[in-house]
């Protein structure tokens, strides 16, 4: 019920931008509100699956796709860098807060996530694997 009534809501706010020719609010304050909601979402979803590993004692996550969201902050956060490095204008690596702070979060997560899989919970490989 909360999820459709927030679903309800953005789409609500979105008509009313589209029909107030964007007097009621502007397009990028919505999709910066949307990119903020993202952020504050992200961090349950990855601390349930923290706790989850930890009182299964085993990565519940295929080590694949840890990779592949370690490898997309790497290169959110990397190209951040080079918009800032290429107009030399350091403060607008803060102009786009959400992407920084889902860089860094997933970031660290992901960090967790591998610690998880390679030191504290390795999978053993038995005869009957090989």
């Amino acid at each position: 019920a909360s999820l459709s009534l927030l679903v309800f809501s953005g789409v609500g706010l979105g008509c009313v931008i589209t029909f107030t020719c964007e007097g009621a609010a502007s397009w990028l304050w919505y999709f910066m509100a949307l990119a903020q909601i993202e952020v504050v979402t992200l961090v349950p979803k990855y601390a349930m699956q923290v706790q989850m590993n930890y009182s299964r004692k085993r990565n519940g996550i295929p080590i694949e796709w840890v990779l592949l969201d370690l490898m997309g902050s790497v290169l959110s956060i990397t190209q951040l860098t080079l918009d800032c490095w290429a107009i030399s204008d350091w403060s607008a690596m803060t102009g786009n807060l959400a992407k920084l702070l889902i860089g860094i979060l997933s970031l660290s997560f992901d960090a967790i996530f591998l610690v998880q899989h390679f030191v504290l919970y390795p999978q053993r490989l038995t005869l009957a694997a090989l």
